[in-house]
């Protein structure tokens, strides 16, 4: 994948990650998390991605902490079952409320929003849309693996 022929767009995105951030929290080294798609020159081409927001742009690379690792999967999880139903909105989010989720963390919220910020949301979210639903089965995959893996553990 060449990254010149890529763009990123945003679609959820969790702009307070610096208050919930494991044991960096409230350390300001993390501004934001998102999900959203790495769009090809052709619309309907790319993968879908996550992507961390450094409040230092000279990272080049980073290593993940075990949470936050798991808290990219949350977003991913939750991005999918937001998009279960977002059939049920003319644009696929609510204009007048853009939370998906807000989940308990660390005595703060992890908020999960549609990022209006994106200037072609309107557009990027119906492929996002559509990338998703291609990428059922392979995601789907993985979700129950993860479900396996949690059960074991323990957790219903």
């Amino acid at each position: 994948m060449n990254k010149d022929e890529y763009k990123y767009k945003s679609i959820i995105t969790v702009e307070n990650y610096d208050k919930v951030d494991g044991k960096a929290a409230y350390g300001k080294e993390i501004e934001s998390l998102s999900t959203g798609m790495l769009q090809g020159k052709s619309p309907r081409t790319g993968d879908i991605v996550g992507k961390i927001v450094m409040t230092d742009d000279s990272a080049q690379e980073i290593e993940l902490s075990a949470t936050r690792i798991l808290d990219l999967a949350i977003l991913i999880l939750s991005t999918n079952l937001y998009f279960r139903d977002a059939y049920k909105f003319e644009k696929l989010y609510d204009p007048e409320n853009q939370i998906v989720t807000a989940l308990g963390l660390q005595g703060n919220k992890m908020q999960l929003e549609i990022d209006t910020k994106n200037e072609n949301l309107d557009k990027d979210i119906q492929y996002f849309y559509d990338m998703l639903q291609s990428d059922g089965e392979i995601l789907g995959e993985r979700f129950r693996i993860i479900n396996d893996i949690m059960k074991e553990m323990g957790y219903r």
